[in-house]
């Protein structure tokens, strides 16, 4: 056949088409066939194993280059039993289930997981359902693959050999066929023929009677890829006729995939699983696998890649990652810039479009007429109105009902839609055709990750221009702040920074505490012609007014206050000044002496800091003991002599963590206004250092109540 194939698939066919004559062979023993042509049973042998190989053998999706072969790249997909299609939830222990998970993943069922070599090797009968790009397809042709190889061994072993060839190696001795049920758009099926032609096609002698005879005698292993991509007119003939060829020739091994939001218990014999997304595990080897199949230099990628993406920043992104198919964009994207796109926005702007339109158009899959009333754009705005009113009410699980009613709202506004389509329409084509809602369990829904929901919040303020209406209702309001951030990356940048710093302004020139801080602050800080420097040097002193209030006896009433210390050496470090500070739980002489020195170079005090020098070398280090508050007390002691030379009365602070809320709120707020400034696709340099000099602004101060 005249087929090129790289040396990965070469290495792959010669090793298949051994084991595949061994298999045949034996299999022709067991049922009586003659093998009287034994070189041109081998050919026919070659011929069906480079075939295979060809079509199923590799992977080339969303504008890759080149292939991948998925002896490289593949993961073993891990399943998990479909709790939605037999079981009642509220929306309050779906709720309750997500936030015991601690992460932003909506799955919460994916509990008790096999690994998919597993289930194929135990159930004869296999249907296995997941979301777009989960990696169903994909696992269908892999255990194809994994049929050429029953006779190889493990590379390891968990356990005993057993129960390690069931979990990572396919065991049982047949001939695949894969079959794509979107052909038969126009034709009837038949999988007798499919398998005869398919035969005749590789030069098998008498492919009729060869295809029977290993039916027959249950050696084939037919796998039937995307059950939700028959169009509905030919539904129900290809289910009879799959159930029928099923009971027939029952001895033979199946494997049929379906999304999971179409199917709807078609195959009573069927054991149904659903796959889970990618644990941590799973998205590190498939990173790894991905970029060794580079040059060397990009194999230390898949670490630059890895370090990325399980940054804390990244967290939207690790989301994603969690489906097979957005796994792979983000490692094209990484591929192209070697980091992760800073601008979010954009990459989930064109992950949705995968979800929308992208990914059923380079699979082909049969989409229904409806798209003719309801286009992309369209589409986008109504998800853009459902995923707002879902938001601001703090919903990330609602009820189909209440779906349904979000989506005749939208519909009703519009004279071309309302008489031409039903909101259940319009849900099915969301459900199932492009994967962006999902049903969690029944009746009850979600978006398909957080991310896709936030994004589309952050569209409809930026479809609508209304960026004041956003930073006004939605600044100070920390579980809004993936918005703000998404939102900065897919609209005018500088409105948001020109609002967001004016809100701020005014919130802390109302506020007796700040005025007074950052009037001590900067009349100790010697002022030079750049604003983003003097900002960061104001922002670093609060350092030491948070590592004070840490070693209170009053930070219990602040949750995790002591993390809180951290936030102003993240604000410089965003803006390029990295201080090589130490946040010292312990702290003495030595340490005291030592931030004195880093504080009076990096701000340079307009105060002579000798005295205080002295004054700290005076002092004697208290023993640590074991007893409650020992250390806060040295520590609270060290802190008080910077603070003191700083000019702060630390009588102030009497009130602790509750007082000094105003200030962690106001970091946070500059911390989250930079990142939506690194967010931004173009930000004008000399309006940014106006925006940084207004932060600066400084206020009156007037008698403060102590």
């Amino acid at each position: 056949m005249d087929i090129n194939f790289d040396s990965a698939q070469i290495s792959l066919i010669e090793s298949a088409i051994k084991y595949t004559f061994e298999n045949f062979t034996n299999i022709s023993k067991k049922i009586g066939m003659k093998v009287s042509d034994k070189i041109k049973f081998e050919k026919a042998i070659r011929n069906y194993v480079e075939n295979y190989v060809h079509r199923n053998g590799s992977i080339k999706i969303l504008g890759m280059t080149k292939p991948i072969s998925l002896k490289d790249l593949y993961i073993n997909l891990e399943t998990h039993s479909p709790t939605n299609l037999n079981k009642y939830e509220s929306i309050n222990s779906l709720e309750l289930s997500y936030k015991n998970e601690n992460t932003r993943r909506l799955n919460v069922h994916s509990k008790n997981r096999r690994s998919g070599v597993e289930v194929a090797n135990c159930d004869k009968y296999l249907c296995v359902l997941g979301s777009p790009g989960s990696g169903k397809t994909t696992f269908l042709k892999k255990m194809g693959i994994e049929s050429f190889f029953v006779k190889t061994k493990p590379f390891f072993l968990i356990g005993n050999k057993e129960e390690s060839d069931l979990k990572y190696n396919y065991v049982h001795e047949c001939i695949p066929v894969f079959i794509e049920l979107k052909q038969f758009k126009y034709e009837n099926i038949n999988l007798i023929e499919i398998i005869s032609e398919e035969f005749e096609n590789c030069g098998f002698p008498d492919p009729d009677k060869t295809a029977i005879s290993f039916l027959t005698n249950g050696k084939m292993l037919i796998l039937l890829d995307g059950l939700d991509e028959v169009p509905n007119d030919k539904l129900n003939s290809i289910i009879s006729h799959v159930k029928n060829f099923s009971d027939k020739y029952r001895n033979n091994r199946f494997i049929i995939s379906c999304r999971t939001a179409f199917y709807r218990s078609y195959f009573s014999v069927f054991n149904v699983v659903e796959v889970s997304d990618f644990n941590d595990e799973q998205i590190i080897h498939f990173a790894q696998n991905w970029f060794s199949n580079k040059t060397s230099t990009e194999v230390e990628m898949s670490e630059r890649f890895l370090s990325n993406l399980f940054n804390k920043e990244y967290q939207s992104a690790l989301e994603l990652a969690r489906t097979p198919l957005l796994l792979t964009f983000l490692c094209l994207s990484f591929e192209v810039s070697d980091q992760l796109p800073l601008k979010r926005g954009l990459l989930y702007k064109r992950s949705l479009g995968i979800y929308l339109e992208k990914w059923n158009l380079e699979k082909g899959v049969f989409v229904e007429s409806i798209h003719k009333y309801l286009n992309v754009d369209l589409e986008l705005d109504m998800l853009s109105e459902i995923a707002l009113a879902l938001y601001k009410e703090e919903k990330i699980f609602f009820s189909k009902m209440e779906l349904i009613k979000l989506i005749s709202i939208f519909l009703s506004k519009n004279e071309k839609l309302k008489d031409e389509i039903g909101p259940s329409q319009v849900l099915t084509s969301l459900e199932v055709h492009k994967g962006i809602f999902v049903e969690r369990t029944i009746d009850i829904y979600s978006f398909c990750h957080l991310t896709i929901q936030e994004y589309l919040v952050a569209h409809y303020f930026q479809s609508k221009n209304i960026t004041d209406e956003l930073v006004d209702g939605y600044l100070f309001n920390p579980k809004w702040n993936e918005i703000l951030l998404l939102f900065s990356g897919i609209s005018n940048s500088d409105q948001v920074l020109r609002f967001s710093v004016n809100s701020l302004n005014d919130y802390s020139s109302k506020n007796d505490m700040l005025i007074h801080v950052f009037f001590v602050i900067d009349k100790h800080i010697i002022q030079e012609d750049n604003e983003v420097l003097n900002f960061s040097r104001r922002v670093f002193i609060t350092i030491f007014l948070l590592l004070y209030v840490r070693d209170s006896n009053e930070t219990n009433k602040m949750d995790n206050f002591s993390h809180f210390e951290e936030i102003p050496l993240k604000i410089m470090k965003r803006l390029g000044y990295d201080v090589d500070f130490k946040l010292y739980k312990n702290l003495n002489r030595k340490r005291t002496v030592s931030i004195l020195q880093q504080l009076q170079k990096f701000t340079f005090l307009s105060i002579d800091i000798v005295p205080i020098l002295k004054k700290v070398e005076m002092e004697e280090d208290l023993k640590i003991s074991g007893m409650p508050g020992s250390r806060n007390k040295q520590n609270r002691r060290f802190i008080n002599l910077v603070l003191e030379c700083l000019g702060f009365d630390t009588k102030f602070f009497s009130f602790g963590s509750v007082r000094m809320k105003p200030l962690i709120d106001y970091l946070q707020i500059c911390d989250l206004i930079i990142r939506c400034k690194q967010e931004s696709i173009i930000v004008d340099e000399v309006n940014w250092r106006l925006y940084c000099k207004k932060l600066l602004s400084n206020f009156e101060e007037h008698p403060m109540s102590i």
